[in-house]
């Protein structure tokens, strides 16, 4: 599963989660407030696709 960034629509706490594509049900764990996904994926998808550049 691929790792989203999330931020709290009350308390705006910042968390990186591994979650499924379609995981909308995110909950904060400062306050348990609703966390809104930061992250899309398309990104996700690009940095898997990313090859090493070095």
């Amino acid at each position: 599963m691929p790792l989203y960034e999330y931020r709290c629509t009350e308390c705006e706490l910042q968390e990186a989660r591994i979650t499924g594509i379609d995981d909308r049900s995110v909950t904060c764990t400062q306050c348990g407030a609703l966390m809104v996904r930061t992250t899309s994926p398309v990104d996700v998808i690009k940095a898997y696709g990313r090859k090493n550049e070095e």
